[in-house]
């Protein structure tokens, strides 16, 4: 099992696939840092990564933490543990995309096949499109066909596993915070923990108060589901036994994860995207698409931006918030 942005095992389907597939459920909880990925990210998310991969690595008795190039890693791994497949949950990112293309031919030169299962989203890029089969446009109509698509149930972790370190694990270095920043607590049970919180305390207002920038009124998920810590999945099913106009706001404020990616599909790398809920790949697109990632002003919603091609964001024109969802 290739973790990446899905550093959890409950609502897993790509664990689930491993450990079904798997003789006597036998499993190894691999995570490659990629220099790519590590070399250009901030000293907070570094932080963040490592504390997260730390409370993953204490849950299963210890990651099999590899540094290098995927492509040499996790064929490494992977021959040394004997595989005959290799599971992850797929990536939509041109660099993700072109990453897991190459670790799947390398991969196949050994006769170690490459299983996508299930992603980061609720619904995945690409399968919400209008009538012609296009990408929508506007993201009115999009988050409608979004939410009539529907999404199955968050499922169970797999019953068993036995988790199997075929190589040693390299060092992960030590990565502090900045200065006197406060990180939130990472992993998975710190992500339930905030969810209950917030949904107890502070959703039903949400609809209303969630662009006050003077309250604490936001969920503070983001960190949360962009590592995969919990599944958008886990959140709409929750917010499905919620009545509340502050329900309604944040499921649909949850159909913006993947409206980036549709954009990407649909447009290529040269879309306007916000910071503030797309995956950790888009910041390094700059260098590996040659056109770059025009980025909005960090911490800002994702409504703050438009779309090239004339597509209208929802509430432009409208007070920017300060923080993120």
């Amino acid at each position: 099992m290739w973790f990446r942005r899905d550093l959890r095992l409950a609502d897993n389907p790509a664990l689930l696939s491993a450990a079904s597939d798997a003789t006597d459920a036998r499993v190894v909880p691999l995570f490659v840092l990629d220099p790519a990925l590590w070399r250009p990210a901030g000293p907070a998310r570094r932080a963040y990564l490592a504390a997260s991969l730390t409370d993953l690595g204490n849950r299963v008795g210890g990651l099999v933490l590899r540094r290098g190039e995927p492509v040499e890693e996790v064929v490494a791994v992977a021959r040394a543990a004997r595989a005959t497949a290799v599971h992850i949950a797929e990536d939509f990112g041109p660099y993700g995309r072109q990453r897991d293309h190459d670790v799947e031919a390398a991969l196949a030169r050994h006769d170690i096949v490459l299983v996508r299962t299930g992603s980061p989203y609720a619904v995945a890029p690409g399968r919400v499109v209008n009538k012609n089969r296009d990408a929508y446009r506007m993201f009115t109509p999009y988050s409608r066909t979004w939410r009539e698509h529907g999404w199955p149930a968050p499922p169970m972790p797999p019953r068993r596993v036995s988790w199997m370190r075929p190589l040693k694990s390299d060092d992960l270095d030590d990565a502090p915070a900045p200065g006197n920043l406060r990180l939130p607590a990472a992993g998975e049970w710190a992500a339930h923990r905030r969810w209950r919180e917030f949904i107890e305390q502070r959703l039903d207002s949400y609809g209303t108060t969630r662009d006050r920038a003077d309250l604490d009124s936001t969920s503070r998920m983001s960190a949360h589901l962009k590592w995969g810590e919990i599944h958008p999945r886990t959140l709409l099913a929750d917010l499905g036994r919620q009545r509340s106009e502050g329900a309604a706001t944040y499921r649909t404020e949850l159909a913006w994860q993947a409206d980036p990616q549709e954009e990407l599909i649909a447009a290529g790398t040269g879309v306007d995207a916000c910071v503030a809920n797309v995956p950790p790949t888009w910041q390094s697109q700059r260098a590996l698409s040659g056109r770059g990632v025009r980025r909005c002003r960090a911490g800002t919603r994702p409504r703050c931006c438009r779309g090239r091609g004339g597509r209208r964001r929802p509430g432009r024109g409208r007070r920017r918030a300060t923080r993120c969802w």
